[in-house]
């Protein structure tokens, strides 16, 4: 007598998983749970993936910051960003002693871009240029 064949080989068969939660599902965007001074209506916006154009450049505050806001302020108005997409965008530009900055600001106190620039023109230390 022939032992009785499966019906699909073992690599073909489809194993039953349990339904996963929304954490679970790897193709929704992960978003991390550090600490930062946005409140949740920023930090949880839900924007549209966006690039950073090309002639926006990273600013570590050695340099005028006015100089780096108007550049960047100018590049977020041309490519009609969301308000919370300005502050990520414009935390996205930020290095050296300008990350410093950002990362000391309190939790949760930064719920527009206005705030986050008016606290950057107050607490940055400023480097002008020199006028000839």
């Amino acid at each position: 007598m022939r032992p009785a064949l499966d019906p699909a080989p073992p690599w073909k068969s489809k194993l039953k998983r349990p339904k996963s939660s929304v954490e679970d599902d790897l193709s929704q965007p992960w978003v991390c749970e550090e600490t930062d001074p946005f409140t949740p209506r920023i930090r949880y916006f839900d924007f549209p993936k966006t690039r950073m154009p090309s002639h926006i450049k990273t600013y570590d505050g050695s340099e005028d910051p006015e100089d780096h806001l108007k550049i960047f302020q100018s590049a977020a108005k041309t490519e009609r960003w969301a308000m919370p997409t300005w502050c990520h965008m414009f935390n996205s530009t930020l290095t050296g002693n300008a990350r410093v900055w950002f990362d000391d600001l309190p939790k949760e106190t930064i719920d527009r871009y206005d705030g986050l620039k008016e606290t950057h023109h107050r607490k940055l230390p400023q480097q002008k240029k020199m006028h000839f």
